[in-house]
């Protein structure tokens, strides 16, 4: 997990003054949440929240518009840094968000799902991406 933002919001001299004097937008009750209020307790700052999002895009599009300062994963906002509109800060913040797939068996299963499943990457037949 690391912080997004304008480049022009990246230029403090560590994390800690980062996180106490830039704007952050940050989601709701999550385990990013948890983490980010574990990371500024024990940075012991207070930091300067602007939105507290429960919503991925809605992060994405007011990082886009400087708003703030990002605690998104980067996929979220990959597109924007590709672009160069939007960039990482160079500290990982060390937070992690689990995800987790739940399956039902099926009475049909398709052959690339049970492959995967298997943990196969190879996926043979009509639905290779080769």
């Amino acid at each position: 997990m690391f912080l997004h933002g304008c480049p022009s919001r990246l230029r403090a001299k560590d994390l800690a003054t980062l996180l106490a004097n830039e704007p952050l937008i940050v989601p709701t009750e999550s385990s990013i949440r948890t983490g980010f209020d574990s990371l500024v307790a024990r940075l012991e700052i207070v930091p300067y929240i602007v939105a507290d999002v429960d919503d991925m895009a809605m992060v994405r599009l007011l990082a886009r518009e400087n708003v703030g300062l990002a605690i998104a994963p980067s996929v979220v906002l990959a597109d924007e840094i590709k672009s160069g509109l939007v960039e990482s800060a160079p500290y990982d913040l060390q937070i992690f968000e689990a995800f987790y797939a739940v399956t039902v068996e099926r009475a049909f299963p398709h052959p690339a799902l049970t492959n995967l499943l298997k943990g196969q990457h190879q996926v043979d037949g009509p639905f290779n991406a080769d």
